[in-house]
């Protein structure tokens, strides 16, 4: 097993279950598949840099790999967001439809 392989194996760990496939193409070339059916999304890992900001799970360094140049996305670019949110729920907070009397589903009134 490649050491990025080892490396993917440790995020999928990290990570847990993917409710939203995708595949991640490693500097190598291999690729790995992500949840069941088919990848809504491919991530490309172009170097050593790419590898360590993911496995970090850091939002912020993968952000900046990928303004470096070390990601690559193909696809469906909302749906990495998904994955954070399924990771951690509680960082979109629930707020009272109170707070917001022109916001109703479907409508925005301003």
């Amino acid at each position: 097993m490649s050491s990025g392989a080892a490396t993917l194996d440790l995020f999928r760990n990290r990570v847990g279950g993917f409710a939203t496939p995708f595949s991640i193409e490693l500097p190598s070339g291999e690729r790995h598949k992500f949840g069941q059916g088919e990848a809504e999304f491919h991530v490309g890992l172009r170097n050593e840099r790419a590898l360590r900001a993911l496995c970090t799970l850091d939002e912020g360094n993968i952000a900046e790999a990928y303004l470096q140049g070390d990601i690559d996305l193909e696809g469906d670019m909302l749906k990495p967001f998904g994955l954070a949110l399924q990771r951690r729920p509680e960082a979109v907070p629930e707020l009272p439809r109170s707070d917001f009397p022109g916001l109703q589903p479907g409508r925005l009134r301003l």
